[in-house]
């Protein structure tokens, strides 16, 4: 049951198929150094074993069930439910370092009202090993999606732009996000 108090932060998990990867998801967040937050996962119409896996979950981890609507609409569900003023969209198949919640989350708390997120370098791992640097260029934006999807938005900016667009059921609604972002003239740290 969700306390009284809003979390600082809502972490929303849109999972498709995703259950192998829910136990490595829910370590590195339990490894968060900042604590302050909630977790939402979407169960966007799973047809495997996610939905057994998702049923043994801690009851403080919000599991939301839904036909499948692809990831936008998955995501969308999430925001529409979160209760903290920083959102972050996560894949279940990503992993954090243990300081990213708090570095991020202070750095979007000292920033100007007008900065809507933050984002950081990307480390990928597995077959490929090595880090990526991450841009916010709005024209480099209309080429290559140098930000991805895993970015700490302040709740109002995903309202303001109304949302992912939930056509888009085949991936790149992050990038097209982004791009409307970049258009509003929502500025990053």
């Amino acid at each position: 049951m969700p306390s009284a108090k809003p979390p600082a932060v809502t972490v929303v998990v849109p999972c498709y198929n995703g259950g192998r990867y829910i136990d490595a998801l829910l370590a590195t967040l339990a490894a968060q150094t900042f604590r302050d937050f909630e977790i939402i996962i979407v169960d966007d119409g799973s047809e495997d074993e996610t939905r057994t896996k998702l049923a043994t979950l801690d009851p403080s981890i919000l599991v939301i069930r839904q036909r499948n609507q692809g990831p936008g609409a998955a995501r969308n569900t999430g925001f529409r439910q979160a209760r903290g003023e920083f959102v972050l969209p996560l894949d279940c198949d990503d992993a954090l370092a243990p300081s990213f919640l708090a570095e991020v989350h202070a750095a979007l708390s000292a920033a100007p009202a007008d900065v809507g997120f933050a984002f950081t370098y990307l480390r990928a791992f597995g077959a490929i090993d090595r880090d990526f640097s991450r841009r916010y260029n709005a024209f480099e934006l209309l080429f290559s999606n140098k930000l991805r999807s895993c970015i700490v938005m302040r709740r109002s900016v995903w309202e303001q732009l109304g949302g992912y667009d939930e056509a888009m059921r085949d991936g790149c609604e992050g990038w097209e996000f982004n791009i409307r972002m970049s258009l509003a003239g929502i500025r990053a740290i």
